[in-house]
């Protein structure tokens, strides 16, 4: 795996990823070992659940206004911009 350059790879990898990592993380560390957390699959797989649950809220809190800032034109040349200079 590599590691992400852009800033869209760098913002996918905090909002998917991230998240559920972290939870896996302290769950494990909170609850002690468990059979389940014995495979990786099971780890990767609640992780990524974890994640989709949290980008669905945040999707529900945030997104109204997103979508928002996407519908006005002077908002999305804004987006433009912000992206073009951090892809720099």
């Amino acid at each position: 795996m590599d590691i992400p350059c852009t800033a869209v790879q760098l913002l996918t990898a905090l909002l998917l990823v991230l998240p559920g990592a972290v939870y896996q993380v302290a769950r494990s560390r909170l609850r002690g070992p468990n059979p389940d957390d014995a495979s990786a699959t099971n780890r990767i797989l609640r992780a990524l659940g974890f994640s989709a649950a949290l980008d669905a809220l945040y999707l529900l809190l945030i997104g109204p206004s997103l979508f928002s800032l996407l519908r006005d034109d002077k908002g999305v040349l804004d987006w433009t911009r912000l992206s073009a200079t951090l892809e720099r």
